[in-house]
């Protein structure tokens, strides 16, 4: 990731969970939300975002809004979470 790009941990995901990425990347603050209409406008947004999702919302959202430019970028199970990292570009 580049200066100026954010990370975001869309869904019930959990803090611990955001906690270990705050340590591994160094990256503070991550933004957490479970509002389904922020995380969609981060995505239209000009800047970049990473976003880690539960692999079935990523679906959820990829099915209900084809038009939002959701790149999956990898997908992999984190303890028994099935999870996606996607980007917007």
């Amino acid at each position: 990731m580049k200066p100026g790009e954010k990370l975001v941990m869309y869904g019930d995901i959990g803090s611990a969970v955001t906690a270990q990425f705050n340590f591994y990347t160094g990256i503070v603050p991550i933004l957490e939300t479970e509002n389904e209409a922020e995380v969609i406008d981060l995505f239209r947004s000009k800047e970049r975002i990473f976003c880690l999702f539960k692999y079935r919302d990523y679906e959820k959202l990829s099915g209900k809004y084809a038009d939002l430019p959701l790149h999956l970028i990898i997908r992999r199970s984190i303890g028994d979470r099935d999870m996606a990292f996607v980007s917007n570009r």
